[in-house]
């Protein structure tokens, strides 16, 4: 579960895979997942219909991970998913 600043509750889950990558410093594994986000709260809806993938890595040794991630939005459809909202202003990163 994540708290947003504003108070709102995302429930989190990610699913893939990690493999071990090759180095000679240590044990790190590089990710690959589809994250899946969940709210209830009616500014963040929008995401209940986002199909977002993610990228990062495990350092095995702290247990420490990042994720970079990237939404991907259906511009083809004329309008906005029942159960979604529409994107917050400035959400994607072409229009910045």
């Amino acid at each position: 579960m994540i708290t947003t600043e504003d108070r709102a509750e995302i429930l989190t889950s990610l699913r893939g895979q990690s493999v071990q990558e090759a180095t000679t410093g240590g044990g790190l594994r590089a990710i690959l997942t589809r994250v899946e986000l969940l709210s209830d709260d009616e500014r963040y809806r929008w995401l209940n219909t986002t199909f977002i993938v993610g990228e990062g890595e495990i350092d095995e040794e702290t247990e420490a991970w990042w994720v970079q991630a990237y939404a991907c939005i259906n511009e083809v459809v004329e309008h906005a998913p029942a159960i979604g909202k529409a994107l917050p202003e400035g959400f994607r990163q072409a229009d910045r």
